[in-house]
């Protein structure tokens, strides 16, 4: 939005990566790491329903806000972010609801890679050129990047909250025992998710499709897992070695 932003760092348009195009999905797999699903198991649907709702008036007030600054102050949009009318606070709204419809928590990873799946096919087979080129001649033309990547983001949001399932679980096993800090045990968690992203991210890359955040495919998704869990592991260590100095 500011003139003197390195152009390099928006947004891209079609394919390809970036720090902002990184920082958005970021954003969504982190939310799902810490959700509040992870520490609430069991919780009936409706009750889950009714939480996520109470959260939907906010965010809607602040996508309206959002739109309506921006129309009547004329600041310039890329319609190829996320639609003329749509924005980043509409698919957190529509994330909020469809995450509190996935009642096992161990069902999360095969849900989420399985939807994946079946919209990576939609994409390959005629869905990419679809959002890329389509007329916009109606409301959801007009917004069909955000509307159909609200699917990705679910996925990246449900992978978010399997990976902090697996890490936080797997580490509060070892808090009582002062031979396998929880700070290690986590680093020892989290090598599988990035090792498996990285490759996951090689043959889609390799063999499905370039990144691509207006359309949010499957290549973008393992990205996004691939440099939050490197940066998480980076942050592990860097706290690992500094509690050992303070026992030095």
């Amino acid at each position: 939005d500011f003139h003197d932003f390195p152009r390099r760092f928006v947004k891209t348009h079609t394919f390809g990566i970036s720090l902002m195009d990184i920082g958005t999905g970021c954003l969504i797999f982190i939310s799902g790491i810490s959700a509040n699903v992870i520490r609430n198991k069991g919780v009936p649907l409706a009750s889950r329903l009714v939480k996520s709702i109470k959260a939907i008036p906010i965010i809607m007030a602040i996508a309206l806000g959002g739109y309506f600054s921006r129309y009547f102050t004329n600041h310039p949009e890329v319609v190829t972010e996320y639609g003329v009318h749509w924005n980043f606070f509409w698919t957190l709204a529509i994330i909020s609801i469809a995450s509190a419809c996935v009642s096992n928590p161990r069902s999360r990873s095969a849900n989420s890679f399985g939807m994946y799946t079946i919209y990576q096919l939609f994409l390959y087979f005629g869905g990419t050129e679809y959002i890329l080129n389509a007329p916009r001649d109606n409301f959801f033309k007009k917004n069909r990047e955000g509307i159909l990547g609200c699917i990705g983001y679910i996925c990246i949001y449900l992978l978010g909250i399997a990976c902090g399932e697996f890490v936080i679980k797997k580490s509060e096993a070892f808090k009582e025992s002062w031979k396998n800090p929880p700070c290690t045990q986590t680093l020892v968690n989290l090598l599988p998710v990035y090792i498996l992203s990285c490759l996951g991210t090689f043959i889609c890359l390799t063999y499905v499709q370039s990144y691509s955040r207006r359309s949010v495919n499957i290549t973008y998704g393992v990205a996004v897992i691939s440099f939050i869990s490197l940066s998480m592991i980076v942050t592990y260590i860097v706290i690992t070695m500094l509690k050992a100095y303070q026992y030095c």
